[in-house]
């Protein structure tokens, strides 16, 4: 599996979940030759501006893309001459990714939040509606950023995240990797639309 390979593989099973994508990035580091690539996405009946949203991405180094082109050889090929002897060119090497999920929420319910107390509570009502939509474990980490801003700390943004790691033949077979994205993706649309229920709720309470 080569890093476009995956990259359209993600929009198809996006699309397929009834999301609609938007804000591409495919970004090169040119020091070590990594790449990433990023994609917003929101289900399809919305009208922006998105408040809320899905960003997922995944990173592929220079070892990984190595590998896809031309297997263990290629990885040994990065760090030492191909006629000297090594011990790791007869282990089988297992690519590995992390795809992270990223749900942005809407600023206008996180800059009502006040205190330590405000942002314990916001966390839970996000990590419960979650746990709501799976039947799994690997539940969203809900992470705050604020700015010292006219003699105050306040809250400017929260983020809902969490990490998939797909490797071995997972990663390599086209059907399975598809399947996998295609569960992926369709959690995150039905969170999507839980998101926007619950934040609704808050804003109609707040009125």
């Amino acid at each position: 599996m080569r890093y476009q390979d995956l990259a359209g593989q993600l929009i198809l099973a996006a699309d397929g979940a009834g999301l609609d994508t938007y804000g591409t990035e495919d970004q090169l580091e040119l020091h070590q030759m990594d790449r990433s690539f990023r994609v917003l996405c929101v289900p399809y009946d919305w009208e922006p501006p998105f408040e809320i949203r899905a960003q997922l991405q995944f990173h592929w180094s220079c070892e990984q893309a190595a590998y896809s082109i031309y297997g263990t050889e290629g990885l040994c090929a990065l760090y030492h001459d191909p006629d000297e002897e090594c011990t790791h060119y007869q282990l089988d090497a297992q690519p590995m990714i992390e795809l992270e999920i990223k749900y942005h929420l809407p600023d206008h319910a996180v800059l009502a939040l006040n205190n330590a107390s405000d942002m314990k509570y916001f966390g839970q009502r996000v990590r419960e509606a979650h746990r709501e939509c799976v039947e799994h474990e690997n539940l969203v980490a809900v992470r705050f950023e604020s700015v010292f801003y006219q003699d105050r700390l306040r809250v400017s943004s929260a983020v809902a995240s969490h990490f998939w790691v797909i490797e071995g033949e997972d990663l390599e077979d086209e059907g399975t990797l598809f399947s996998i994205l295609t569960g992926i993706c369709n959690e995150a649309h039905d969170f999507l639309l839980r998101l926007d229920g619950l934040f609704a709720e808050s804003a109609e309470q707040s009125q």
